[in-house]
């Protein structure tokens, strides 16, 4: 969990929400266009498709989109937080770098650089980010963002417990 490290893909999309949210730039009932009608959203010359199953709706909600995991709708949002927030964001819950947990050989994953103008290719680093992908992260470093947000963002050490019992 802390040496292996993979691209975290859909698990990021909770993260992105969370600097969404917490920027103030996205509320939860706010709609956003699926682009079901192009079968994903076009960014210049790229084209971002969706998972089978996808919406067909025009148009839905952002707390919809996290939950049924819209790329589409999760690329709009993380553009609304700029690459240097969301870079800052995304390390201060503690995504690329070594966790310091001190339980053997630790990768640091891998979070891009901001590119010489403090900024991402909005096409593509910055979208690919949103969906989770251009990154790696290892088990406990996610586990570690994962619940960090499901405390109000507050980040505490994750620990390993040998046992519960009861009685």
């Amino acid at each position: 969990p802390l040496r292996h490290t993979f691209p975290p893909g859909s698990t990021t999309k909770a993260l992105i929400m969370a600097a969404a949210l917490d920027q103030g730039v996205v509320q939860p009932d706010e709609l956003f266009k699926t682009f079901a009608d192009q079968e994903g959203i076009q960014l210049g010359s790229r084209h971002i498709s969706e998972a089978r199953g996808a919406p067909k709706e025009p148009e839905i909600t952002a707390s919809l989109a996290l939950a049924r995991s819209v790329n589409a709708v999760m690329v709009q949002i993380g553009a609304l937080v700029p690459a240097p927030v969301l870079r800052d964001y995304l390390q201060r819950l503690g995504l690329g770098q070594r966790p310091g947990v001190g339980l053997g050989p630790e990768a640091p994953g891998y979070l891009p650089a901001l590119d010489s103008k403090g900024s991402w290719s909005p096409h593509f680093t910055h979208a690919s980010i949103s969906m989770g992908h251009e990154l790696s992260v290892s088990l406990w470093q996610m586990a570690s963002a994962l619940a960090s947000i499901v405390r109000g963002g507050e980040r505490l050490p994750l620990r390993l417990v040998r046992a519960i019992r009861q009685g």
